[in-house]
């Protein structure tokens, strides 16, 4: 290892520390055990605003800085002094008395005598508010970043949903144009059929015929909701109370229910307003949700509608996007919310991301085409509303359609 040449021309050891202290833009100072300053260099003197470094002699950071830093910095030395562990490389905010604010990286030591015994502290401290700022840019920029890939994900999503729903229902509306004529000559002949003393005399035939007939009606309300599911009508606006289409939905379901072992619990604000919407439309939606609930619930449960006005909160993934994905509704918006909750079992995982798709069921074959989801969203999103449908952590499903109170 080569030897540290002895020679250091005309400075000896007290002039290399003076040469250092007055020259670094490093802020460096001393002080004894109460935390007092016994020198700081001229950089430390130009922070504090002070015309001479002498000036900080005696004085504490109770002088200089707020009370808040000065209380963690005589903390901070009086743990070094105890202990003898230095501090190094800590990252604090300092608010100067002035009312300037900025950030440093400091490191702290104990100071000892020639015996080796502590006799106060010493530190060095960096300006470190540019950086800081750098760093918080950055970190504001990557966030901006992560948002704007997320809502790009997002739109993209939606745009690929848009043109698949837009295919759908372009081939819905030829599938129903195509399937309505043939339909509508074998529900002409059964009714001419039904007229012939000789066949309506035949039990048996009257029968068949009554069969062929409840096949055709069946059918004819499937290819009613593919037609308003590719083309929905627009909407007949109404002031109106959603406490009252609720009533409506649960009397045409009155059979229904009363066949089900099912309770209803109604829940409803007397303090709602009424607002303007598509009463048939809306009480369509009700329908299919409260119908969807009970078939959930085939051994019986709890169904509970409840009706209220609300501060409006939306999750990360759908907050702010408005207008792009045809929503009027904003993060705090207040609005009318209708929750109807149910019992049963939920739905799974896998299913629960495709139950808005059409023609997508769990019920068996005949049973269900598949719209009814898909259809109740486009209705909510003319109301320019929202309808969502989430499990319960207790049991079951809670479906929520949102609809904006009138301005």
């Amino acid at each position: 290892m080569a030897e540290i040449p002895s020679n250091t021309g005309s400075f000896d050891e007290a002039d290399l520390l003076h040469h250092l202290l007055v020259n670094i833009p490093d802020r460096i100072y001393f002080k004894d055990l109460q935390s007092r300053f016994i020198r700081i260099n001229p950089a430390m003197a130009a922070k504090f605003k002070l015309r001479d470094p002498a000036d900080a002699i005696g004085k504490t950071d109770f002088d200089i800085h707020s009370k808040e830093h000065a209380h963690e910095a005589l903390a901070e030395e009086q743990e070094i002094i105890r202990t003898g562990k230095p501090l190094v490389g800590k990252v604090q905010h300092v608010v100067f008395p002035d009312g300037r604010e900025g950030w440093s990286l400091a490191t702290k030591m104990p100071l000892r005598d020639a015996s080796g015994a502590i006799v106060g502290t010493f530190g060095i401290t960096r300006d470190y508010t540019e950086l800081k700022q750098s760093q918080d840019a950055v970190a504001h920029a990557h966030e901006a970043l992560k948002k704007s890939y997320e809502e790009l994900k997002q739109t993209q999503i939606q745009l690929i949903e848009a043109e698949k729903m837009s295919s759908v229902g372009r081939l819905a509306a030829g599938l129903a144009h195509e399937i309505n004529n043939p339909l509508a000559m074998i529900k002409t002949g059964v009714e001419y059929l039904t007229t012939l003393p000789k066949l309506a005399k035949d039990p048996d035939t009257a029968s068949v015929l009554g069969i062929i007939n409840g096949g055709v009606d069946r059918a004819d309300g499937m290819v009613k909701r593919l037609l308003a599911f590719a083309a929905p009508r627009g909407l007949k606006q109404e002031k109106v109370k959603v406490d009252a289409l609720v009533l409506r939905a649960l009397e045409f379901l009155e059979h229904e229910i009363s066949q089900s072992k099912v309770t209803v619990v109604k829940i409803f604000d007397p303090e709602i307003p009424a607002v303007t919407l598509d009463p048939d439309r809306i009480t369509q939606v009700l329908i299919h949700l409260i119908t969807n609930a009970l078939q959930s619930m085939p051994d019986g449960g709890t169904l509970s509608i409840r009706t209220q006005v609300r501060q409006l909160h939306l999750d990360a993934a759908t907050r702010d996007k408005g207008d792009r994905i045809g929503r009027h509704l904003r993060d705090g918006d207040r609005v009318i919310a209708v929750d109807i909750e149910d019992t049963g079992g939920g739905i799974s995982e896998e299913n629960m991301g495709k139950i808005f798709e059409p023609f997508f069921t769990t019920r068996p074959t005949g049973e269900a085409v598949g719209l009814g989801l898909t259809v109740s969203r486009k209705i909510m999103e003319l109301h320019h509303g929202i309808l969502e449908v989430q499990n319960r952590p207790e049991c079951g499903v809670r479906a929520m359609i949102l609809l904006k109170l009138d301005v």
